[in-house]
């Protein structure tokens, strides 16, 4: 699924100073996560983004899901709602749980669907 990696503490800059040792970041996972639950039965599905949200709060790694799915973003602690290619919306889960996380998905979902005038 992905290639999971832990880098040295310290890597070298080849292009601007090769002799230069700059710190790495740490703690990197590479995985292609358009669509994670697609092709998975539903109990498949919530294990994989349950163990993600374990990932992304125990070890502090950033994952990057695009999803149509408002049961997969559910899962997620801060959803960027795209819109013509911007930022239409930006919601936090904070201390919400995740049936009123997920209606709150719903409800801007609903907003993005579009306009009474781009209905013909």
């Amino acid at each position: 699924m992905g290639e999971n990696t832990r880098q040295n503490c310290t890597r070298q800059n080849k292009k601007k100073n090769p002799g230069r040792q700059q710190p790495c970041w740490g703690f990197l996972f590479c995985t292609n996560l358009t669509q994670p639950t697609g092709a998975l039965d539903s109990k498949a599905s919530r294990l994989l983004l349950e163990t993600m949200a374990d990932i992304n709060k125990k070890m502090q790694a950033t994952i990057l899901m695009v999803t149509h799915d408002p049961f997969s973003a559910s899962f997620c602690e801060r959803i960027l709602f795209l819109k013509d290619g911007k930022i239409f919306n930006e919601i936090f889960k904070g201390e919400k749980n995740r049936k009123d996380f997920f209606n709150e998905i719903l409800d801007i979902l609903t907003l993005l669907g579009g306009e009474v005038g781009n209905v013909r």
